[in-house]
């Protein structure tokens, strides 16, 4: 999948943040989510300041979140807003955001899932995850992380290469 159309809006060094969700979305509820976000975002200031900014869900599972605000940065409370912002909504809306201790990838049928990192570790051991596995790296920070391409990697080519000892992609 490519990213380029997404947050076009906005900068290549505009901030993003991404938010795993603990289920997979339906076209409705996404729906209702983007509609609760682009009203967050109409009124969403930093420190007085307005924050342009844009949201897209990927995959029905993650919602993503670009902004940014002209020769400025974000406060940390323009942040937190954000973040109790997407909590609202999933108290809503009936979902939770995962935490940074889950690991997503896509499966042989290109499904994504997500499992502990001991479960991912096991998975490492048992074969079942090589270097060609496609993750999810919902740490990424920057739009341009995004573009290109840092989102979606092979496992032997990301952070989880190392952490994970998976050897590098073989095709």
């Amino acid at each position: 999948m490519t990213y380029n159309d997404l947050l076009s809006t906005l900068s290549e060094d505009a901030r993003v943040w991404i938010y795993p969700v603990d289920k997979k979305l339906t076209a409705s509820e996404a729906l209702n989510i983007e509609t609760s976000l682009n009203q967050f975002i109409q009124n969403w200031h930093s420190h007085g300041r307005k924050v342009t900014a844009e949201a897209t869900i990927l995959y029905d599972r993650f919602i993503v979140i670009g902004a940014e605000i002209p020769e400025s940065e974000i406060s940390g409370c323009g942040i937190d807003a954000s973040v109790h912002a997407v909590e609202a909504i999933g108290n809503q809306s009936g979902f939770s955001v995962l935490t940074g201790l889950t690991v997503f990838f896509k499966d042989q049928n290109g499904s994504i899932q997500h499992v502990t990192r001991s479960q991912f570790r096991s998975s490492v051991r048992n074969g079942e995850i090589t270097g060609d596995t496609l993750v999810i790296d919902p740490s990424i920070t920057q739009i341009s992380q995004l573009k290109e391409g840092s989102f979606e990697v092979p496992a032997g080519s990301s952070w989880h290469a190392t952490v994970f000892r998976i050897p590098p992609k073989t095709n």
